[in-house]
């Protein structure tokens, strides 16, 4: 064997050998790192779904408690009628009228009622009209509906609607014109609650008017009052109170203390 041979298997031998320590360095230091990096990218991949999951969820939380906000602007949980005389003062002083006084009551309504005071209309679930029609299909196809109708729950069923509270303003408005009058009516119904006319009546003094208005709330939904809209109360006059803090809890229907 000469030199020349020699070289060759020397070469071969320390190409193996440089070989070996390469996949021997692979498998002990490169093939778990890669494996880490594997296990760490599925593990971000999973964590970025669980976050966006989350992000969805709180989105969707967020939607809800702007919807119940808005909501509540119209038709609260509470009667809320400290928020409203504060509202009917100033419609008072930017229409140039002048609330003399005021009364309020509470009753329980219907949800008919609050749906018109709010401008929704009711469809009939049933339509007993068109039952009559000449044609022995049509009549065969109505009497299937109404059958069908008496099986199945009726949407308007009286145990089935949330309990609605009314709040019946009475009040006596005196007004320089009518067209002033008409501009405090106009900006009661134009406020973010639903507010009805009921009645305005003409006293005997030519300058006064007898209004009455009614509002609604539900005190059912107990569990969105952390939600209720803010009050905006003027800001205080600096006097201060003669009497001591403790001042009475006034109930209203539908919020009284449960025992």
């Amino acid at each position: 064997m000469n030199a020349k041979h020699m070289k060759v298997l020397a070469l071969a031998a320390l190409s193996l050998i440089v070989l070996s320590g390469l996949l021997i360095f692979y498998m002990n230091k490169v093939s778990p790192t890669q494996k880490e990096v594997r296990t760490i990218e599925k593990q971000m991949t999973q964590d970025t779904k669980l976050f966006e999951t989350l992000q969805k969820q709180l989105e969707e939380q967020q939607n809800v408690k702007v919807d119940t906000l808005a909501l509540q602007q119209k038709v609260p949980v509470q009667a809320l009628v400290d928020q409203l005389l504060l509202d009917i003062r100033a419609l008072e002083k930017s229409s140039l009228n002048t609330v003399q006084n005021i009364g309020v009551s509470y009753s329980q309504t219907t949800l008919t009622e609050l749906f018109q005071a709010s401008g929704v209309s009711l469809e009939p679930v049933n339509s007993s009209t068109e039952a009559n029609s000449t044609n022995e299909s049509t009549a065969l196809n109505s009497k299937e509906t109404e059958e069908e109708a008496e099986a199945s729950p009726s949407p308007n069923n009286a145990s089935d609607e949330p309990e609605i509270y009314k709040v019946e303003l009475g009040m006596t408005v005196k007004t320089p014109t009518f067209a002033d009058l008409e501009k405090f009516i106009l900006g009661l119904e134009n406020l973010k609650r639903v507010i009805k006319v009921d009645t305005l009546n003409i006293t005997e003094e030519s300058d006064t008017y007898s209004l009455s208005i009614s509002t609604f709330y539900v005190p059912q939904m107990e569990d969105v009052v952390e939600e209720l809209p803010p009050a905006s109360y003027p800001l205080s006059s600096g006097k201060i109170n003669p009497f001591n803090g403790n001042s009475p809890t006034i109930n209203t229907p539908g919020n009284e203390e449960r025992g």
